[in-house]
């Protein structure tokens, strides 16, 4: 009989109530098609699952398995294959570091049979091997009292079933190592070309539990694309033909349908990239994270005579990929026209367009996606182009100016992040070209952006660029607010590691640091074909108080306001400063180890800032004026 940790099973009695961090956790849906890329940690499912989707988990031994003495978790001692496991959330916690997952906080975990040998199945979703194809995986035994774990590694080109896998290593089975993590690579350019299915098959003869973290599976896609689409007139819905249609050095013309294909244009990687509102602080710290990353994006550009030329900087491609862009051309503008072009970054994924006219026909008309007008009748406006996923154009015509006031303004249907944070860029246009252009203020509260006002009578654009939290001009009208759907693109994930033992699949998480220390951050995003991943090291340090109101009191920021330069002086080496804005992002940082920094300010605008400084004992947190 085996003792310390392991005994045999024996039927538990009563009910227990699991931590609710297991509660609302949604696990992966399985995909509807062979996947170029896939990487799994298993973070993503509730703890002690045995359906780990979108894997396929087959239990051939039918066996009940061993248990942890002393330990309860949900399925313990029950015929079972792999389960998602979690040290953490067992009744109690298990804190021994042999437990620890490789990366956050669960792993694939099979026990051991208690009528061994083991035969367990953890089966990928469909694979697609392109080019290069290859797989890898961390892995390691518990312990090695009872001898190391066995498994071995095959691949299906049929279907989830045992019968059909092929064994990388023949008949042969591998062993885990025990203690430690291994990462272990096989390569699958043998199947390129094909859609595939890897398995792993625990085969352990009467041990403990295998312990399987960080999946991946990689693929060489093409480095070029197709983009195919129809090219129309945006005021009558006919097709241009002729029109020239270009991206990364190729160009081609539409057909007499309007129709354009562009075929092998290279596509540039993804970048992954990220940012914090704050570096360091006090305890407990809450820290935003916003997703900087730059996915697989080309420019398109396209032209005809008569028509003002479509530009597009963000057309989001897929290597070895067939992409529809549907494109609508502008007329060039006539007198007594103007146009409203709204470009922005990702995200918010949806910014809408609004208009408000003066009284036409005897009442004010509102021009937006509920109520897009026209171009020929009244209102004589329209909203030409409504934009969903973030990147834009979004485009509003005014086709006759009529007299009185106009309002244009910018709604964020998202909500977040803020309007504040989304680059955003309006220009403006009449029948001479581009004649203002207007960039979202970096500071200001609320959903909507006050553009400007337009006035019909002479078409002079008072600018008023301002955030505010309602829509300007109350209008006798009702307004519609039936909800409008904005999809978020399925294709990319996000996987963060605060450095913690904390994970998060939010594109822009917020997490909050409760212990002293420095952290180290890492972002992995993917497309579902290609994967990046940037880690800043040190990049959160959290200190356990603020400074004394006495010290703090003794820091001196001068002059105020101030114009070019602003002096910091400080009875304590300033050992890192962080240069701050209202809305919370990060203008300027340093690590000057000194008591006394000079900071130049000539290209801020005014208004006031924050200065975050750290000490040696502490955070302290200044007040700057720019004039």
């Amino acid at each position: 009989m085996r003792t310390g940790l392991f005994y045999l099973p024996f039927i538990l009695a009563g009910l227990f109530l699991w931590p609710d961090s297991l509660a609302g956790q949604a696990p992966l849906q399985a995909p509807d098609k062979a996947l170029n890329y896939f990487f799994d940690n298993f973070e993503h499912a509730p703890a002690f699952i045995n359906s780990i989707l979108p894997w396929t988990i087959i239990d051939e031994d039918g066996s009940p398995t061993w248990g942890i003495e002393g330990t309860k978790f949900p399925l313990q001692y029950t015929p079972m294959s792999f389960i998602v496991f979690c040290p953490d959330s067992t009744i109690p916690a298990l804190t021994d570091t042999t437990f620890r997952a490789y990366s956050g906080k669960k792993y694939a975990a099979c026990f051991a049979a208690t009528d061994p040998p083991n035969s367990d199945w953890l089966i990928s979703p469909l694979l697609h091997a392109e080019n290069q194809s290859q797989c890898s995986f961390y892995i390691r035994s518990f312990a090695s009292q009872f001898g190391l774990e066995r498994y071995r590694v095959g691949v299906s080109t049929t279907d989830p079933s045992p019968s059909s896998f092929t064994f990388l290593t023949g008949e042969n089975y591998l062993t885990a190592p025990a203690g430690v993590w291994t990462k272990k690579k096989f390569d699958l350019s043998t199947y390129d070309g094909q859609d595939i299915y890897v398995g792993i098959q625990c085969v352990s003869d009467n041990s403990f539990i295998l312990m399987i973290d960080d999946f991946e599976f990689s693929t060489a896609m093409p480095e070029v694309c197709n983009v195919t689409g129809m090219v129309t007139d945006a005021v009558t819905g006919l097709p241009v033909e002729g029109a020239a249609v270009s991206a990364r050095g190729k160009t081609t013309f539409t057909d007499i349908n309007g129709n354009y294909l562009l075929e092998n244009v290279s596509v540039v990687g993804i970048v992954a990239n990220f940012e914090a509102d704050t570096t360091f602080g006090s305890t407990p710290l809450t820290v935003q994270f916003t997703d900087k990353s730059d996915f697989n994006l080309i420019q398109l550009v396209c032209s005809a005579d008569s028509y003002i030329n479509y530009v597009n900087e963000q057309v989001n491609v897929i290597p070895g990929g067939n992409i529809q862009l549907n494109i609508s051309l502008s007329p060039v503008l006539l007198e007594g026209e103007m146009r409203f072009v709204l470009n922005w970054s990702d995200k918010p994924y949806d910014l809408d367009s609004h208009l408000n006219t003066p009284v036409i026909g005897g009442e004010a008309h509102h021009v937006y996606y509920n109520n897009p007008g026209s171009s020929s009748s009244i209102p004589y406006a329209a909203l030409d182009h409504d934009v969903t996923q973030g990147f834009g154009p979004e485009t509003t015509t005014i086709y006759q100016l009529e007299p009185g006031t106009y309002q244009y303004y910018i709604q964020n249907f998202s909500q977040t992040p803020a309007i504040t944070e989304s680059q955003a860029i309006l220009q403006i246009y009449n029948q001479h070209g581009l004649v203002k252009t207007v960039y979202a203020p970096e500071t200001g509260a609320g959903n909507y952006w006050y553009v400007c006002d337009v006035d019909g009578s002479t078409g002079q654009i008072i600018t008023k660029n301002i955030i505010q939290g309602t829509a300007p001009g109350e209008r006798t009208f009702k307004r519609d607010q039936s909800p409008k759907n904005t999809p978020v693109p399925e294709s990319r994930e996000w996987l963060w590691d605060f450095g913690d033992g904390n994970v998060s699949t939010l594109p822009n998480p917020s997490h909050t640091y409760i212990n002293k220390g420095k952290y180290t951050v890492s972002l992995r995003v993917n497309d579902g074909i290609r994967m990046a991943t940037e880690t800043k090291t040190d990049y959160i340090e959290v200190g356990s108080v603020g400074l004394s109101e006495i010290q703090e009191n003794r820091i001196s920021v001068a002059p105020v306001p101030a114009s070019e330069y602003v002096t910091v002086e400080s009875p304590l080496a300033i050992l890192k400063y962080e240069l701050v804005c209202p809305s919370g992002a990060i203008l300027m940082s340093s690590e000057p180890n000194t008591p006394s920094v000079q900071i130049n300010i000539r290209n801020l605008k005014s208004g006031f800032y924050l200065l975050r400084l750290q000490t040696p004992e502490g955070i302290a947190v200044k007040k700057m004026v720019k004039q």
